[in-house]
């Protein structure tokens, strides 16, 4: 990963290719493409709150989205989180106060997926298209991220685009790698999908789940949990 460049004042984001494209619409085309207007027949796909589609319950979606490949990406689509990113990379861009040249450096991170090079260039053009930001400098891994350091993370990203970034938080809290390694001035941005409906109850009464979630965690990162659409195909 390269995030240095000599004589330049480097600010990085972090993303995944499942954030950039909306791989759960390729999962279920590749599946059956008869249940696509179905799923997209009203707002639920864009309001959902859990990864379940008509027949397809939770537990089976998640095994298939376990298991998706290069062959779901020929089905898949650009998502909204590119209009996130063009005010998350501007406001890094115009926070930097340098005389030398200034490189906003955006990360993609294309693990699972075995892409040709082609492929993986043909992303990177469309998303400079829909990127027009001076100074914007592209790369992408194959890696998974749970193999990626919190250090690393801490080191070299302001800001971290992660579809599954509820379970990834969760595990790095189980692991207590998060806890011992807190990196609260970094945000992670992840849709707002959990893996069951879950109600917290205080003694104040009933209280949103996902502002808990927020809370419980704000000393180990900046959790920022946004509406699934965020992450859905355009309509």
């Amino acid at each position: 990963m390269n995030t240095e460049n000599e004589g330049s004042d480097v600010r990085g984001v972090y993303i995944d290719l499942d954030s950039i494209l909306d791989t759960r619409f390729g999962v279920l085309y590749e599946l059956d493409k008869d249940i696509i207007p179905t799923v997209m027949n009203d707002n639920y796909y864009y309001e959902r709150l859990i990864d379940e589609f008509d027949y397809l319950t939770h537990n089976i979606f998640k095994l298939l989205y376990l298991h998706r490949d290069v062959d779901v990406i020929k089905h898949t689509y650009i998502t909204y989180i590119t209009d996130t990113l063009m005010t998350d990379l501007s406001l890094i861009k115009s926070n930097i106060k340098s005389n030398v040249l200034s490189i906003v450096n955006l990360t993609i991170n294309i693990y699972p997926y075995d892409l040709s090079e082609d492929t993986v260039n043909a992303i990177v053009t469309e998303l400079s298209d829909v990127l027009p930001i001076k100074g914007l400098y592209i790369d992408y891994i194959n890696k998974d991220p749970d193999e990626i350091s919190l250090d690393t993370f801490s080191s070299n990203y302001i800001s971290l685009y992660m579809y599954n970034g509820l379970k990834w938080l969760t595990d790095k809290i189980n692991s207590e790698d998060i806890i011992k390694n807190n990196i609260p001035h970094v945000r992670l941005n992840a849709p707002a999908l959990l893996q069951k409906p879950i109600v917290f109850k205080d003694d104040k009464g009933y209280i949103d789940m996902y502002e808990k979630i927020i809370n419980d965690t704000k000393h180990y990162i900046d959790l920022n949990l946004m509406p699934v659409k965020n992450f859905s195909l355009r309509k």
